[in-house]
């Protein structure tokens, strides 16, 4: 569920600046294989942030072949301060461009007039996370997928309760789950043997968050077809040096229990261990 946009220009479109898209304080990037941002990386597909209060990013598509229009998208449920950006970067963009906003319906509007409807996307965005956490708690889905600023995250049965349908709540979750100091993990893929295998990394002195089972990441493909793995492993080591691996199973048991704690649905938070600690695993 989203709301889109395309910003048409009349005749030959100018070039773009990145700068009309992120103004003074958001941050412009794209999302690599497992849907981490990764700020400064521009192409066709990019995604605008506001870093300081991260929710969910705006999805922007440039078609390489048609430089006379530009799509936006907004993920749905999104916080209230995402609409808010989402409603800035447009209304920025058709000014600035002198072009005319086209909303999925097929109106088209000026930039002033698509700024008045900003109170509609989020009654619109309320009714969408009401039902959302509604799902939830009917028991009709376990854990709900976000693709959110800076990773994804897992909104739970439990979290669905607390935040009773308050995007304003749903909002101050997304933002202090990714405002933390920690790498998200996400296994790289290799063939070995004519098999597909998993690797996770851990390093010695760095917060990380790792999934509580490994698996791969939506949407990715292996010649055409969606990736399949069940080999997954955790390679361990330092800045200096790649101590050795484990079984992905063997590395939770090993977690000093005073380490870890629950970040999500889907993952856990392992604080900081030290090389020691580390070796002490292989």
């Amino acid at each position: 569920m989203a709301v889109e946009v395309e910003i048409r220009k009349e005749g030959k479109g100018d070039e773009l600046l990145l700068k009309s898209f992120i103004g003074e304080k958001l941050a412009i990037g794209a999302y690599d294989d497992s849907w981490r941002f990764q700020v400064g990386k521009t192409g066709e597909n990019m995604v605008v942030i506001d870093p300081e209060r991260p929710g969910r990013g705006i999805m922007i598509h440039l078609d390489p072949n048609d430089r006379s229009s530009v799509k936006l998208k907004l993920p749905i449920p999104a916080a209230p301060h995402d609409v808010e950006v989402f409603v800035d970067v447009v209304t920025r963009v058709a000014k600035e461009w002198d072009a005319a906003i086209w909303t999925e319906a097929g109106d088209s509007m000026p930039a002033g007039v698509f700024a008045t409807n900003e109170n509609n996307i989020k009654d619109f965005n309320d009714k969408a996370f009401k039902e959302v956490t509604k799902n939830l708690i009917d028991g009709k889905a376990p854990s709900f997928c976000i693709f959110a600023a800076n990773w994804p995250l897992y909104l739970s049965v439990e979290d669905a309760k607390k935040l009773k349908g308050d995007t304003e709540a749903f909002g101050k979750w997304l933002s202090d789950k990714q405002s933390i100091d920690a790498y998200y993990a996400s296994p790289r893929f290799y063939m070995k043997d004519g098999k597909v295998i998993g690797r996770y990394i851990i390093m010695s002195d760095c917060r990380a968050i790792f999934p509580k089972t490994p698996s791969v990441p939506y949407g990715m493909t292996h010649e055409g077809r969606p990736l399949e793995c069940d080999d997954y492993k955790v390679v361990i080591g330092t800045e200096e040096e790649m101590i050795g691996e484990i079984g992905f199973e063997e590395f939770k048991s090993k977690l000093p229990s005073a380490k870890v704690s629950g970040y999500d649905e889907n993952d856990i938070l392992i604080e900081e261990l030290s090389e020691d600690e580390l070796r002490s695993m292989v």
